[in-house]
């Protein structure tokens, strides 16, 4: 070869340019993500959670109650035991880390019970917590979001199913009741139907009377986010049949904060979506609700009679404040004017909900259980002050992430963003809650951050791997995307 020859090809190849590096494999980017392949691990924790939850009805198991109540809280902590990365960590992390820091300073406090129960309040809202920390680590598409909603959907709603058929056929589909109840308690929570048969207020898939409520709830919540996508005629007819029976449950079991909790949820997702300039969208969401809260009310009534009417007419008997006041208000009251000046650091853990009824042996003279109605009142006793404003920071942040998500112009969140809507309803309604129940003490809590930390989650890696599905920080030509 010639010196000139040699000369050519250097010239030939410094204006082609360097040969090209292979393209990175997209579904090996897209796998290497999380440490959690399989969105399967979510959907496995939601089936031993509503496992547990059947197990509970049938009285086979109430030797072995303890176990399956805390079957799902050791579920989710072992699922936070599992070392590994994600693509970016929950924006309230920081915030529960603070949360279970205060509750460990908590069991040295000198009226804790004993150390048994320190362990256990710290473990259970760790176990509450702990979505925060491994639903990160799980691969969440828009899909798998969905079908963990709809896993969600179909349990509750057949739990609003079955109670239409515990007023219907009064005793005949009633489980076990939970032995925690006493007669006493058990009495107060029957009602009279129209033709004056007494009943437990309809139970559903729970072993308590009046929780069918819940499934009520989240079956009218999510059936609305189904019925946003647009689905086929024979669906649309389960979906409206799912919010007919939520409904029901709902006027039936007398929980009035659930029904009522129901209007701010709907109102903030309906919003959520008017910001998005989704106004069919959201005529399609009222258009059905509404018809099928009359279809309710009129079968409700129809079975439930003065039971029903009664019941909801306090509602509208004075204003709002004084029905809330009258109510629950004087509990808050009570928090803040009695139990905040005497424990602003807490009163020890233990001395509340069902911690205190397993744990609590009574060692310790100081520590005396405390009435705790409201979820409020249960965060002043463990933590104090320090925990209340840990707690109400957390959920401030939670629900700003839902919601930005929701109002997103983001081409790549536009199949998250409906079910953003919705969960920015039911956040809302499970924050106004508090002021009633204690939902962050049990498995609903658990169900709230497992929820929310799936949003967020899949939320990022639809960013990162952009809106066809692979990464877009790989170096992965358009070509490539094209061909796979």
């Amino acid at each position: 070869m010639t010196t000139n020859d040699r000369a050519i090809i250097s010239s030939n190849r410094s204006r082609t340019g360097p040969k090209p590096e292979p393209a990175a494999d997209p579904h090996q980017a897209a796998r290497s993500i999380a440490t959690l392949q399989s969105s399967r691990w979510l959907i496995a924790f939601l089936v031993i959670e509503f496992g547990c939850q059947l197990a509970l009805l049938s009285p086979s198991f109430s030797g072995f109650r303890i176990f399956i109540r805390t079957a799902a809280f050791a579920t989710s902590l072992l699922l936070f035991l599992i070392p590994g990365k994600s693509v970016a960590p929950n924006p309230v992390r920081n915030v529960a880390i603070v949360c279970v820091l205060i509750l460990v300073f908590s069991a040295f406090h000198p009226d804790t019970s004993n150390a048994v129960v320190a362990i256990a309040t710290v473990l259970l809202n760790l176990a509450i917590l702990g979505p925060l920390f491994w639903v990160p680590r799980i691969r969440l598409d828009a899909a798998a979001l969905r079908r963990v909603f709809l896993l969600v959907w179909a349990f509750q709603t057949a739990s609003a199913a079955l109670s239409v058929l515990q007023i219907y056929f009064p005793g005949r589909f009633d489980p076990a009741t939970s032995s925690t109840l006493s007669e006493g308690t058990l009495q107060a929570l029957q009602i009279t139907l129209a033709d004056g048969t007494r009943v437990f207020r309809p139970m559903g898939l729970t072993d308590t009377p009046g929780g069918a409520a819940l499934g009520g709830m989240y079956s009218v919540l999510f059936a609305m986010a189904l019925w946003l996508e647009r689905p086929r005629f024979l669906f649309r007819i389960v979906l409206l049949l799912s919010m007919t029976v939520g409904l029901f449950a709902l006027y039936l079991c007398q929980i009035r904060s659930l029904l009522v909790m129901l209007i701010p949820s709907f109102i903030t997702a309906a919003w959520s979506q008017m910001s998005r300039m989704r106004l069919r969208e959201v005529v399609a969401m009222v258009a059905p609700l509404a018809v099928t809260a009359i279809v309710a009310f009129i079968f409700a009534v129809a079975v439930g009679g003065d039971a029903v009417t009664g019941r909801l007419s306090t509602l509208i008997e004075a204003d709002p404040q004084t029905v809330f006041y009258s109510n629950r208000g004087f509990f808050l009251e009570h928090t803040f004017t009695k139990l905040l000046p005497e424990y602003p650091l807490g009163a020890g853990l233990g001395r509340w909900g069902m911690i205190a009824s397993y744990f609590n042996d009574g060692g310790n003279p100081a520590s005396t259980p405390i009435w705790a109605e409201i979820q409020w009142t249960g965060w002043l006793i463990d933590g104090g002050i320090p925990l209340m404003i840990s707690w109400a920071v957390a959920l401030f942040v939670a629900f700003r992430a839902t919601f930005a998500v929701a109002i997103s112009k983001d081409a790549s969140l536009r199949a998250i963003s409906t079910w953003a809507g919705i969960l920015v309803g039911y956040s809302m309604g499970l924050i106004a809650l508090m002021f009633n129940g204690c939902p962050f003490a049990g498995t609903l809590g658990i169900d709230f951050w497992l929820l929310n930390a799936a949003l967020v989650t899949a939320a990022s890696q639809a960013r990162l791997l952009g809106g066809d599905g692979l990464p877009q920080n790989q170096g992965v030509t358009r070509n490539v995307r094209r061909l796979t």
